[in-house]
C-alpha cells in the first residue's frame, strides 16, 4: 500500500535559515568525506520529501512565543549521528525552518 495521495497541491520550501544549516552540515561533512556529505544530502532530501505526503509525522513543538503554529520536528538517522528537521505546516506548503545536529544548541 503506497502513500495517501495528496488532496491538494503542496510545495516544500526551505527557509534561508534552513539553507544555511544545510550548507553548514555539508561543509562539515565534506571535510571528513565527500561521499558522506552526498549521502547526508540524499537522506535529508528523502525525509523532507516524505513530509509532503505525511506532514504530521513529526512531533509537535511549541513556537518560541509559546503559541501552537503547527511546528513539528522529525529526526533523521545518518550513520552514528542524528539530525533534526524542524518544519511548519501551512495551507499550501511545508516550510523547512531549521536543520540541526542533535548535539547542537537549538
Amino acid at each position: 500500500m503506497g502513500p495517501t495521495p495528496r488532496t491538494h497541491w503542496v510545495k516544500l520550501v526551505f527557509t534561508s535559515s534552513a539553507q544555511e544549516d544545510l550548507n553548514r552540515v555539508r561543509i562539515f561533512l565534506e571535510a571528513v568525506s565527500a561521499t558522506a556529505a552526498m549521502r547526508a544530502a540524499q537522506r535529508i532530501k528523502k525525509v523532507t520529501s516524505h513530509l509532503l505526503d505525511h506532514p504530521r509525522i513529526g512531533r509537535a513543538v511549541l513556537s518560541t512565543n509559546g503559541m501552537c503554529e503547527d511546528i513539528r520536528e522529525v529526526p533523521i538517522q545518518f550513520g552514528m549521528s542524528r539530525y533534526l528537521i524542524r518544519y511548519q505546516i501551512q495551507t499550501n506548503e511545508i516550510r523547512i525552518l531549521r536543520v540541526f545536529h542533535f548535539k547542537e544548541n537549538r
